[in-house]
């Protein structure tokens, strides 16, 4: 008998097909890679309004309610960004928003200090992510996300560095 592991969760993730059919659906490669932003960025809004909510180290509710407002300014600027170039913005997080909800809330039930620092381990895949991404968009987006998108996320992620470094 064949036990669950987390390969097939890791192969779902890092799938060619799905990067294609992610493509293919949309109007545009920028689009494609711009949604999956979009839908990452909705995810890390979303996480953080459940760490802040069940918080109880109260010095960091009010760092973690900017990161979250800075994520929804990113949300918006995304999606008006993707308008642009004729293609539809996702509506909702999607699997990965569902993955990481669940995820930062059995962390919150064990310890709030392993909540923050998935919070911010997030934060730096998310980074890495713009930066290795930014090759697929087109000129007008690329230059987009270097001059908006990227510095924001820079200090979400120098911010959740020093809450992290402070636990």
């Amino acid at each position: 008998m064949r036990t669950l592991t987390l390969e097939p969760v890791r192969w779902l993730a890092s799938n060619p097909i799905r990067q294609l059919l992610l493509t293919k659906l949309s109007a545009h490669p920028t689009c494609a890679c711009l949604n999956t932003a979009l839908r990452s960025e909705i995810a890390m809004a979303r996480a953080h309004r459940h760490v802040i909510d069940r918080l109880h180290l109260y010095p960091f509710k009010e760092t973690l309610e900017a990161c979250r407002e800075s994520h929804g300014q990113r949300v918006e600027r995304l999606r008006a960004l993707i308008l642009a170039q004729g293609g539809v913005p996702a509506a909702n997080a999607g699997l990965f928003g569902k993955s990481l909800s669940g995820l930062i809330q059995g962390l919150m039930r064990v310890s709030e200090r392993f909540a923050l620092t998935a919070l911010h381990l997030q934060e730096e895949q998310l980074l890495r992510s713009y930066r290795t991404n930014n090759g697929h968009l087109n000129e007008d987006a690329r230059k987009t996300v270097e001059t908006e998108i990227l510095p924001q996320q820079d200090g979400t992620r120098d911010t959740m560095r020093g809450v992290a470094a402070r636990l």
